[in-house]
């Protein structure tokens, strides 16, 4: 419903990844976020509390995101940044970033849940 309402909204198509980490998801949601212009879209396992996110932008301007010097080239030629950040809880977050047909992907996960995050977000990326 969040995906008709983000292409309604702005009158255009929205593609999603094919692929999603390797995991057991009991629960997926969206919503869009008119004011911030976020379409966020959360996998969950309720029983193991852990999730996946991804948030989509417009991509109206160049990504200033991008300005990590750890970049990753895509199958389509394109380059995808990630970050990583420490988290109260002592496990650190993923953020994986891509251009894609006019909008910017940005996904992010624990580190520990997958064997190789990094591999498996570009994997992810590589199915749009």
């Amino acid at each position: 419903m969040a995906i008709q309402e983000t292409e309604s909204y702005y009158k255009t198509n929205l593609d999603l990844p094919n692929k999603l980490p390797p995991l057991d998801f009991t629960h997926s949601f969206g919503r869009l976020n008119r004011e911030n212009e976020v379409l966020e879209i959360e996998y969950l396992n309720v029983g193991k509390h852990f999730n996946y996110i991804i948030n989509i932008i417009p991509a109206k301007e160049e990504l200033k995101l991008f300005s990590s010097k750890d970049k990753i080239p895509l199958k389509d030629g394109t380059q995808a940044a990630y970050y990583r950040t420490s988290r109260t809880n002592g496990n650190n977050l993923m953020t994986f970033m891509f251009k894609n047909n006019n909008w910017i992907y940005i996904l992010s996960i624990e580190e520990g849940l997958i064997v190789n995050p990094l591999s498996t977000l570009v994997e992810i990326a590589n199915s749009l």
